[in-house]
């Protein structure tokens, strides 16, 4: 048996509850009827208190900037990790992905991008290191995980961070794909 004294990094990407441990997207009637999200975090921040956990981390990327909760993190002193910032859905899951929000597609991160002379990857991580928080992009991609350490020998302007302070905001999914009917959302 493997014990640890603690986790880096704890990230919950869905806080939902199924019937059984899966490793694919659940299927509404593998969702449990009610999870208690506060309870969940507060029992988070208790395992954060008492060192078992040193960071805990939510999704966050330039077309979800969720300045409000970086702003709360701030000043709790709780560092943020975005998980999958490059807003790229699991394979099976597209069909429930927020078409209109991609990352690497947006037309100010493109300009960004071109300007630059980077990839609209680059540009959403560097972004994300500027606003404090720390990135945590997914790929089995090997050039693209070389590409994305390509972010720290050079900055973005004020004039690109005002521009992207602009793009419209929207949560890639709102997860009612994920709402047992039985019980309704909670």
């Amino acid at each position: 048996m493997f014990a640890m004294d603690y986790v880096d990094l704890h990230l919950i990407h869905w806080p939902i509850a199924t019937k059984d441990c899966i490793m694919t997207l659940p299927t509404k009637d593998q969702i449990l009827p009610h999870v208690d999200l506060k309870g969940v975090r507060a029992e988070l921040e208790h395992c954060v208190e008492k060192g078992l956990i040193k960071l805990i981390g939510v999704e966050m990327h330039p077309c979800w900037q969720q300045k409000q909760l970086r702003e709360y993190c701030k000043n709790k002193g709780i560092q943020i990790t975005a998980y999958s910032p490059l807003t790229s859905p699991a394979p099976g899951a597209e069909v429930y992905f927020n078409q209109r929000i991609s990352v690497l597609k947006d037309p100010i991160i493109l300009a960004i991008a071109e300007q630059h002379a980077k990839s609209p990857a680059q540009i959403s991580l560097r972004w994300i290191i500027e606003a404090g928080c720390i990135p945590v992009p997914k790929s089995f991609n090997k050039s693209h995980m070389s590409e994305n350490l390509g972010i720290f020998d050079w900055e973005l302007t004020d004039e690109d961070r005002q521009k992207i302070s602009t793009i419209p905001q929207a949560r890639g999914t709102c997860g009612e794909f994920m709402v047992n009917e039985a019980t309704g959302p909670h």
